[in-house]
């Protein structure tokens, strides 16, 4: 795709981050935004998975890979097309009952999360 603003990043001799996905994709480079379908649609299938293994109420996303969350436009369209796909990808009555959404902790969520578990492993000892 060397139409793609992204191509400047890979000539440069960097590689593509998930932030540089983001910024492009908020500037509406296709080449980016085709790559935040695609990680919707593949993280879509294994939320399928998942739901029919477990059969989860909530499935919450966060970490690096949420594009911004609710506050942007590419968080949006990238939520909105997970809960698409999943909703054409699993049982009707599953689809129905199924909240998908992004952790409110946002792009920390991990860190929290692991500094909770080194807490709670601390504690322990």
């Amino acid at each position: 795709y060397p139409q793609s603003s992204l191509h400047a990043v890979v000539k440069s001799g960097n590689k593509i981050s998930s932030l540089d996905v983001f910024e492009h994709a908020e500037k509406r480079d296709a080449y980016a935004l085709q790559i935040v379908k695609e990680t919707a649609e593949y993280l879509a299938i294994g939320i399928t998975s998942l739901v029919h293994t477990i059969d989860p109420d909530i499935v919450v996303l966060g970490g690096a890979m949420d594009f911004g969350g609710r506050s942007t436009d590419t968080g949006k369209m990238f939520l909105g097309h997970i809960r698409s796909r999943f909703s054409e990808l699993t049982f009707p009555v599953l689809a129905e009952n199924t909240i998908i959404d992004f952790a409110t902790l946002g792009s920390d969520s991990g860190f929290i999360g692991a500094a909770g578990v080194a807490r709670a492993q601390f504690g322990q000892n």
